[in-house]
C-alpha cells in the first residue's frame, strides 16, 4: 500500500486470527496461508476498523472497509540474508516469522 499510495496504514490482525481459516488463531499460524485467505476474502481491513481483541472471535470481515489485498507472495530462503536483502530492494515489504513459543518469549 505504502508503495502505490505513500501512506502507511496499520493493517488488523484480529482479521487474521479470526477469518484466516487455515490457521489457528490465536495460536499461530503460517504466512503463506494468512496471504491465500486475505486473496480469497478480497483484502483486509485497517486496524481500526477491524481492532485486535487478543482472543479468537466469529469473522467479521467487511469488504466494503477493504484497503488492500494481496496480489502474490514468493518464498525466501530464511538463511539467505542476501536474497532477502534484495527482495526488499526489488520488491518492498518481507514478512518475518517467528516462533514464539520459545522459552526465550515467555
Amino acid at each position: 500500500h505504502f508503495i502505490e499510495h505513500g501512506e502507511l496504514i496499520s493493517l488488523s490482525e484480529q482479521q487474521l486470527v479470526d477469518c484466516s481459516k487455515q490457521n489457528s488463531g490465536c495460536n499461530g499460524g503460517v504466512v503463506q496461508w494468512a496471504y491465500e485467505d486475505i486473496q480469497g476474502e478480497g483484502g483486509i481491513q485497517t486496524e481500526s476498523s477491524y481492532p485486535y481483541e487478543a482472543m479468537d472471535r466469529s469473522c467479521r470481515f467487511d469488504a466494503s472497509k477493504v484497503v488492500c489485498s494481496v496480489n502474490g507472495y514468493k518464498n525466501i530462503p530464511y538463511k539467505d540474508e542476501v536474497t532477502q536483502a534484495q527482495a526488499v530492494h526489488d520488491v518492498g515489504p518481507v514478512s518475518v516469522c517467528i516462533d514464539a513459543g520459545h522459552l526465550s518469549f515467555q
